[in-house]
């Protein structure tokens, strides 16, 4: 993972805006924030329970948040939209931040899970891209603050991998099996499997998802494991040549392997966008907003995307010469062939779904990593089951005829 050294753009200035305290802070620390407005140590000794995907912020931010704070950070990990969520509908866990995808934002919103946010304590919000579709998850725009946002791909290894990938559909050649990952969560391999089928990632048709199911119940004999963090491992080790990635991923393995490759897919690709959201059970709700609006200075921002990789909504740091973007990397693919597939995506974004569908994508995701075979294998399993034991039976009832008749002739 690349590092970079990162300088304040007008430190003279903050200086003189700060207090005496964010003064010795700033002196002390060449990444210091941009700004200090909206930060004071009202809520010294207090700590903020931060809930976030593996791998997906530069922890080194904790000590800085602190420094200038005083508020400590407790920092956990979630594999998956869902572990999530269900963590939070469980209660018994006091979070304080929160960072979902726009369609569990959308469900978090529907079932009041979510804390509405006080944008004044956030002056930061100024440098968040406005153009971001978050109305489709975040319709008020009073529950998020977007943190990075990205679309899903194919990685594949072009050491074992000579020809041409175009997307989705290579997941299920015969030639790599036993060399395929998918993901591990239901909504984006579902969504791959809508794709191949022309069908919108958010149908309500229900023989739509049965439709995708078979697809991906082909596949799964070819398929290595599903995974999730596992994929940084396989892929940059070589045990496994192809899978469906997020971009930001496939740039941090890259930087250890650079016989990967990443194409979009020809059939088209979800777009994500990650957002900063407070649940009802924090229980420290201010000391989040600062927080948050911590991760909003484009100097924070910036360490965060350089060290995870997925694209910012933060127009100035988007600007900074040390974004990975901007730099002067030897690597023609890396970039300029990266720029040009951001450029076409024609990604959709997830929605909640209604509670039948939801329901019946779980159902049908447990089905597919339970299962070895089939359901129309089962059914014939369960066929020839019943004939053997209807054979058994009768076999037992002419033998006890038999006897009985031989009784008979004796006496």
């Amino acid at each position: 993972m690349k590092r970079f050294i990162l300088t304040v753009t007008a430190l003279a200035a903050v200086l003189g805006l700060c207090s005496s305290g964010f003064s010795v802070y700033a002196e002390e620390n060449e990444s210091a924030v941009v700004s200090t407005e909206g930060y004071s140590r009202e809520f010294e000794g207090e700590t903020i329970n931060v809930y976030n995907w593996g791998e997906y912020i530069d922890e080194s931010i904790f000590a800085d948040f602190e420094e200038l704070t005083g508020v400590k950070v407790n920092y956990s990990n979630y594999e998956t939209n869902e572990a999530m969520y269900t963590k939070l509908a469980a209660g018994g866990a006091s979070y304080d931040i929160v960072v979902p995808s726009d369609y569990m934002i959308e469900r978090l919103i529907n079932e009041d899970m979510l804390e509405k946010i006080d944008f004044s304590n956030i002056p930061n919000l100024k440098y968040i891209d406005k153009s971001l579709d978050t109305a489709s998850y975040d319709a008020t725009g009073e529950y998020s603050v977007p943190f990075t946002w990205g679309f899903v791909g194919v990685v594949y290894n072009s050491e074992f991998i000579k020809g041409e990938v175009t997307g989705f559909a290579d997941l299920w050649k015969k030639e790599y099996s036993g060399k395929i990952l998918m993901m591990n969560n239901s909504r984006d391999v579902f969504a791959i499997a809508l794709s191949r089928l022309g069908y919108s990632y958010n149908t309500t048709d229900p023989d739509h998802w049965n439709e995708a199911y078979e697809l991906l119940r082909e596949q799964k004999p070819l398929v290595q494991s599903y995974v999730t963090d596992e994929i940084y491992n396989k892929m940059e080790g070589g045990e496994a040549w192809i899978a469906p990635c997020y971009v930001g991923d496939y740039l941090w393995m890259k930087d250890n392997n650079p016989e990967l490759r990443f194409v979009y897919p020809e059939e088209g690709s979800n777009t994500f966008i990650d957002a900063v959201c407070i649940p009802k059970s924090s229980k420290h709700k201010e000391a989040a907003e600062m927080f948050i609006n911590f991760l909003c200075d484009p100097n924070i921002s910036l360490r965060n995307i350089n060290e995870i990789w997925y694209f910012t909504p933060n127009t100035e740091t988007a600007q900074m010469e040390d974004y990975y973007l901007n730099c002067d990397v030897d690597d023609e693919y890396l970039l300029g062939v990266l720029e040009q597939q951001l450029a076409q995506t024609k990604g959709q974004l997830f929605d909640a779904l209604p509670t039948d569908s939801q329901t019946h994508l779980e159902e049908l995701w447990l089905l597919l990593k339970t299962s070895t075979v089939g359901l129309h294998v089962y059914i014939i399993l369960g066929g020839a089951l019943v004939f053997a034991v209807a054979a058994s039976v009768y076999r037992r009832i002419r033998r006890k005829r038999r006897e009985a008749s031989y009784d008979e002739e004796i006496l």
